[in-house]
């Protein structure tokens, strides 16, 4: 084993799995919810400079913590020899990756449908499954401390952002301008389909699973419980496609009403 393999070894360090609603899970909870508000008190007319440059420094200790993974995630010891298996399932492409992706298009690119399709997906369906995973984290805790520091970072800082974008950006997001990111959510679970389908062409004995709708692969899904073994993967995509955005919206029009009363009351408090 070379000095590099045990470094990377080091890294891990074990803890017993945290439970759900545990200490761990609490203090998480409580972390994202100051770090939301701080975000969304003191930095909501932040200037569009200083509001990319805070999407920046989230986004780049999002990549850091997910390398961390990937790494730590790849390898195992034998003894005094390292083994190394890039492990499939944690490629960073799932629905909860999104901000990976979307995050640059909302920093570096100039204000346009593509910019604003970002900034409504993480303000909607991101936040909605960093909610639901930080509210039900089901499996997601393991035995490695960092990763599990890792998991509730990022699905917390979905929850965050996505709060802080809506909040900083309310006021330039119609509803109209929500068909942007049905369109762009289409276009990530085709990609997600098209991955599943190449993978398994080349890598048939790995499990390679994006969104969790690949065809290749049984189980139960909870949109539509018992019938999923009955229905055609292409029916259950469209029905996560649709239930997916069924709930984006319903967040996108409270967050509207939102945004009416905060803007109502600065009136009242003005006049």
């Amino acid at each position: 084993m070379n000095a590099f393999d045990k470094f990377i070894l080091s890294l891990i360090i074990r803890m017993e799995r945290p439970p759900s609603y545990g200490t761990f899970h609490i203090v998480s909870i409580i972390a994202m919810i100051l770090i939301t508000a701080f975000l969304c008190i003191f930095c909501r007319k932040a200037s569009d400079k200083k509001f990319r440059t805070i999407l920046l420094v989230f986004w780049i200790l999002l990549i850091l913590l997910e390398i961390y993974k990937e790494v730590t995630s790849s390898i195992s010891s034998e003894g005094n020899t390292a083994i190394w298996h890039y492990c499939w399932a944690f490629f960073p492409f799932q629905f909860c990756d999104a901000p990976f992706y979307l995050l640059p298009m909302i920093i570096f690119l100039k204000d346009g449908k593509l910019r604003d399709a970002a900034m409504i997906f993480l303000a909607t369906y991101t936040l909605f499954a960093g909610a639901f995973v930080m509210a039900m984290p089901g499996d997601v805790f393991v035995t490695s401390a960092l990763l599990n520091v890792q998991t509730m970072f990022h699905h917390g800082t979905q929850v965050a952002l996505g709060a802080y974008i809506f909040i900083h950006e309310r006021k330039r997001l119609p509803i109209r301008s929500f068909l942007y990111a049905i369109l762009l959510f289409v276009g990530m679970v085709a990609t997600a389909q098209i991955l599943n389908a190449i993978v398994h062409h080349f890598l048939p004995e790995e499990y390679f699973d994006l969104y969790y709708i690949s065809p290749y692969f049984h189980r139960e899904y909870p949109w539509v419980g018992a019938l999923g073994e009955k229905l055609h993967w292409t029916l259950i995509t469209l029905i996560y496609l649709g239930g997916m955005t069924a709930f984006a919206f319903v967040i996108f029009i409270m967050e509207k009403g939102l945004q009416k009363l905060i803007d109502k009351n600065g009136e009242n408090k003005g006049s």
